[in-house]
């Protein structure tokens, strides 16, 4: 009997290659399912979506609707309470000076800011990435965060389609899953942009999957934004010495720095005043919100590790994953990385971990139970339960499940990787010797 789709439809006998269907073998992952064992590795028969955790439908739209609420009105009337919509009041202000002085100058950034009834702060990110900020400006703080939120949920569910073609899911189950995951909602409510950084993970994961080298290292040039978040994937890049797409990073670097200087107001040196305003920020942020480090360095550093050894230990746990890293292929490799992103970041708050996603359904397609539902399950209630202070625990319960992950995986792949899965001599790409 044929195999059939999410909607109960048969595939046609040899046709109806989706996006998906040349990797069928090892489904990207480097991994040969048990079902797929004895199919030809070249098939072009359309590509199989199943759900990869032993659940029902109704049981799994049950579970991640319950999830998606547990908490929501708490997080919803803290931050409407907060005269600043948490952090969104700073994309805002950012927004509001993007083009001018004022946009790293801290003390006119701090006076405009306030002029406008809002807590001072500075500018945290790449000059440029204030120019997407720039027509919320012209509308109220309340309309504008918002907007904002439900644009933030959009993304998330985006990056979820993008996901289920990458990993053979039903999409439905991929937004479910994707929504469900608590730092979704913390980051969109609370006013913050993860979930964009999320989408360029997931499309780069799809093109990577593809052999697009361009358009992944468009992905990870646009992720530069976030710089402690791009930096172990331009890292992993280097390691697996793709260099088409580092050529194309590097020309959105350039655009970033050319981009910055008009929302500077034409300061073509403003990656001095940039690095310290940032050096400030880093110090102050981390005293404000040492209760919320996710990653391994802050978590080093909140229990009294100087910054500099924080930091040198993190880059050694990320250097001695890059040779396994390096010969993955290119779906493995890069949603381990998501993991290792957030774990080993300098700076990671709760809503950071949204960005580990990828790492999420990477481990449903390739653990095997009982490990894969107890990881999933524990990762998604620990995550839930993170919303709520409990009584004691001075500690962010996602500080749990961020660097447990990244291990398990990193421990997984060294263990149980086939020999198919190795692309070492140029990403995503296999020796035309080896099965594909």
């Amino acid at each position: 009997m044929g195999h059939r789709t999410l909607f109960g439809a048969q595939p046609p006998p040899g046709g109806g290659g989706g996006p998906l269907a040349h990797s069928r073998s090892a489904d990207g992952l480097g991994h040969l399912g048990a079902q797929d064992s004895g199919l030809d590795a070249r098939s072009t028969a359309a590509p199989l979506t199943r759900i990869p955790i032993p659940v029902s439908r109704d049981r799994i739209v049950l579970y991640g609707a319950s999830l998606f609420l547990i908490g929501l009105w708490q997080l919803v009337r803290n931050t409407l309470h907060d005269p600043n919509f948490a952090d969104w009041s700073c994309f805002w202000v950012g927004g509001a000076t993007a083009g001018t002085r004022a946009l790293l100058d801290p003390n006119l950034h701090a006076a405009f800011a306030q002029g406008q009834g809002l807590r001072p702060a500075i500018w945290p990110y790449l000059p440029a990435f204030a120019w997407l900020y720039a027509p919320a400006a012209h509308a109220s703080l309340l309309a504008s965060y918002v907007a904002n939120t439900v644009g933030m949920l959009a993304l998330a569910a985006c990056a979820g389609i993008v996901l289920a073609d990458v990993f053979a899911t039903p999409r439905w189950f991929a937004i479910v899953a994707a929504l469900a995951w608590a730092p979704v909602k913390i980051a969109a409510i609370g006013g913050q942009n993860a979930s964009i950084a999320l989408l360029l993970v997931a499309f780069a994961i799809l093109f990577a999957k593809r052999d697009r080298p361009a358009l992944l290292g468009t992905c990870i040039g646009l992720l530069l934004y976030k710089p402690t978040i791009a930096l172990p994937f331009v890292v992993l890049l280097i390691a697996r010495r793709n260099w088409r797409a580092l050529l194309i990073v590097a020309l959105c670097a350039a655009g970033w720095y050319l981009a910055s200087v008009a929302a500077t107001g034409g300061d073509w040196q403003w990656t001095s005043p940039y690095a310290s305003a940032i050096r400030a920020y880093y110090a102050l942020d981390f005293h404000a919100n040492a209760a919320n480090a996710v990653s391994l360095p802050g978590l080093l550093m909140r229990f009294g590790l100087p910054a500099p050894l924080a930091i040198g230990i993190a880059a050694a746990g990320l250097l001695a994953a890059l040779p396994r890293l390096a010969r993955l292929d290119s779906v493995a490799a890069l949603s381990i990385t998501s993991a290792l992103a957030v774990a080993l970041s300098l700076h990671a708050w709760q809503y950071e971990p949204v960005v580990l996603l990828p790492a999420i359904f990477y481990a449903m397609r390739t653990l095997g139970d009982p490990l894969k539902t107890c990881t999933i399950v524990a990762a998604y209630i620990i995550a839930a339960a993170s919303i709520f202070a409990i009584p004691g625990l001075t500690w962010n319960l996602l500080a749990v499940v961020v660097p447990a992950l990244a291990l398990l995986l990193i421990w997984f792949t060294q263990r149980h990787t086939s020999i198919s899965a190795r692309a070492p001599h140029e990403f995503g790409r296999l020796r035309a010797s080896e099965p594909h």
